[in-house]
């Protein structure tokens, strides 16, 4: 039997036309029908394509905002690190600085009395004392001196944690007895600076060396200078090359000497407190400019005054070497 082939017309709609009439063989209509099945599942698949292409494109912009996000909070959270990392070195620093003061160890037991030692020196005989002969001095390490740099760890915390447990608890039992031990600067530490340290310098009269007994700050004239710790009034008058004097006496160990004042604001067997102004800066006696010759004595002995300049510690303060030039340490 003869297969028939497909006629195909193609009527016109609305108005008679001409009509169209298509004759395919047998074939041609397999053929068509091929043709449309495979433009269908081609028309698919693309569409399928495009549709995961177009998720994986979504997916990665999606994942470029989440990277750039976590980018900037891990910028932020190394920037907080940092920031932590140097407060700690901070606070370590201070710890370290207030537990040599308090004479605590690593463990938090007293190790000796406050403060350090220095050069042997009778407080009874005036000219004696601002004239001893050359001595031995017992100089113990200086706690303002910088921690050495260590690399922080989870266990700094513990250590620090514990240190200022042993602080406080040291701070309360000492609290009269702090009170009565020299701690801060006898001048204002923004308004002036320390002009000759203690220890051997050369003189600015003689030219020759010899053993500074205190420390100077210089700031200008009629600067307030207040007392470093509670006590008592003992002296009030010239005292030779110091010129006009005040010295308090703070307890059984302390005593501090202030000297070259420009008036004096205190009368003698009067008590003070820390921070009271006791006098006025001047250029009394033996002295090249307006100053305060600041001197702590220790059971006798004449004591390094730097690690009691407790607010000025960490260096923010100025030196000045034996040619009297001045450098601001950092």
């Amino acid at each position: 039997m003869k297969r028939l082939g497909t006629i195909i017309m193609i009527l016109p709609e609305g108005t008679p036309g001409r009509i169209v009439r298509l004759n395919l063989p047998a074939w041609g209509r397999r053929t068509l029908i091929l043709v449309t099945v495979l433009g269908l599942v081609w028309c698919g698949v693309t569409t399928q394509a495009f549709l995961r292409q177009k998720e994986v494109l979504d997916r990665c912009a999606a994942l470029e905002n989440e990277a750039r996000v976590l980018r900037l909070v891990s910028e932020e959270r190394d920037v907080k690190i940092h920031r932590m990392t140097e407060e700690l070195s901070r606070l370590r620093e201070q710890s370290r600085f207030i537990k040599g003061f308090l004479g605590l160890d690593s463990k938090g037991s007293l190790k000796g009395s406050l403060g350090q030692g220095g050069e042997a020196v009778s407080l009874k005989d005036p000219a004696h004392a601002w004239n001893p002969s050359p001595c031995r001095l017992s100089v113990e390490g200086n706690p303002m001196d910088p921690a050495p740099p260590e690399a922080l760890q989870a266990a700094d915390l513990e250590t620090l944690a514990r240190d200022f447990d042993a602080i406080i608890e040291t701070l309360k039992r000492r609290q009269k007895e702090l009170d009565r031990t020299p701690s801060i600067s006898p001048v204002d530490p923004k308004k002036s600076w320390i002009s000759s340290s203690y220890g051997p310098r050369v003189s600015p009269f003689t030219g020759k060396r010899q053993f500074h007994l205190g420390v100077d700050l210089a700031a200008w004239k009629g600067t307030p200078i207040m007392a470093t710790a509670d006590g008592k009034v003992s002296y009030v008058g010239k005292m030779g090359p110091l010129g006009l004097v005040v010295k308090i006496r703070h307890n059984s160990i302390f005593t501090t000497l202030y000297g070259h004042l420009l008036k004096a604001e205190v009368k003698r067997g009067q008590r003070v407190e820390r921070g009271q102004v006791i006098g006025l800066m001047g250029n009394s006696g033996r002295s090249t400019g307006y100053h305060v010759h600041y001197a702590v004595v220790k059971r006798g002995r004449y004591a390094d005054p730097t690690p009691y300049l407790m607010d000025r510690m960490n260096g923010r303060f100025f030196l000045a070497d034996s040619t009297h030039s001045q450098t601001r340490i950092r």
